[in-house]
């Protein structure tokens, strides 16, 4: 079983958000850079980290459902351009429930796979 010990990422891009009205909207990014990661294994460093090229995309979403409710959304993908790397991603789903103008409750789902041999 190995973990992450430490992920830097140095990525370039462009992003757009669509306001559909005052209650929903989308953003959509995209971009370019390196990847640094650093994995351990039972505590012990994994010396063939690799370290990648790589692309990405993010979608990030929010839709206003009644004054106290929102749902929020998020996807990010992961291309890399070596080989010895797989593509990551990352899926978070948040509903928050506005307690009061500053503090807020929430209940989350979040999806992240990696597979990094």
């Amino acid at each position: 079983m190995s973990f992450i010990q430490s992920r830097n990422t140095y990525f370039s891009g462009i992003g757009y958000q669509f306001d559909v009205n005052k209650k929903h909207h989308f953003s959509f990014m995209g971009g370019f850079g390196y990847e640094d990661t650093e994995y351990t294994f039972v505590g012990l460093p994994v010396e063939d980290t690799p370290n990648s090229t790589a692309g990405y995309f993010q979608f990030k979403g929010m839709q206003q459902l009644s004054p106290m409710i929102s749902f929020h959304q998020s996807f990010f993908y992961t291309y890399y351009l070596e080989e010895e790397r797989n593509d990551r991603w990352e899926l978070k789903l948040r509903v928050m429930f506005k307690l009061n103008q500053k503090l807020s409750m929430f209940t989350a789902y979040e999806a992240i796979y990696e597979d990094n041999k």
